[in-house]
């Protein structure tokens, strides 16, 4: 026969395995819920979109050429982004040149985008190429938190004589 002094201890032993599993279960379940609610935060390029706000496509040379190209951060939320600096970047040049956007970026500029705040490039120079029709292409690469994103925005200009 068991004494009621270990009866005792037993029932305290299985209460204390018991809690202690209950806990450890609980910890598994919220750490896989973490988990899965850290896996769905996605960012994509939608999210923070490229704009411009050209007034014109047709030029004459000696025109000036200007205009705000802007990245706003619409994900909902303040996020780290880090960028080369220059963000967004730009190019102008002739319909039948080939351009390679996706060059190396050495992305070192780091900071806190604030929902809606805006990365801004103000473009403005004065044209001089020969008539013709060109590209004016807007291109960024930035990491938010931990994801690349890449996006551009290609325009056809004219340039008269």
């Amino acid at each position: 026969m068991v004494k009621p002094v270990y009866k005792f201890l037993i029932i305290i032993a299985v209460v204390c395995l018991s809690v202690f599993f209950t806990i450890l279960a609980l910890s598994v379940v919220s750490q896989e819920n973490f988990d899965e609610a850290v896996e769905a935060v996605v960012f994509s390029e939608a999210d923070f979109p490229l704009e411009v706000d050209l007034q014109k496509t047709v030029f004459s040379v000696g025109d000036r050429f200007s205009c705000n190209a802007t990245i706003t951060n619409r994900c909902g939320r303040d996020v780290f982004v880090v960028s080369d600096g220059h963000e967004p970047g730009w190019f102008f040049y002739g319909i039948n040149e080939s351009r390679d956007y996706d060059g190396s970026y050495l992305l070192w500029d780091g900071r806190t985008l604030k929902v809606n705040d805006t990365m801004l490039t103000v473009v403005d120079f004065t044209i001089t190429q020969p008539p013709g029709t060109y590209v004016f292409a807007l291109v960024y690469k930035l990491e938010v938190e931990g994801v690349v994103l890449r996006d551009k925005l290609e325009t056809i200009i004219e340039v008269k004589g």
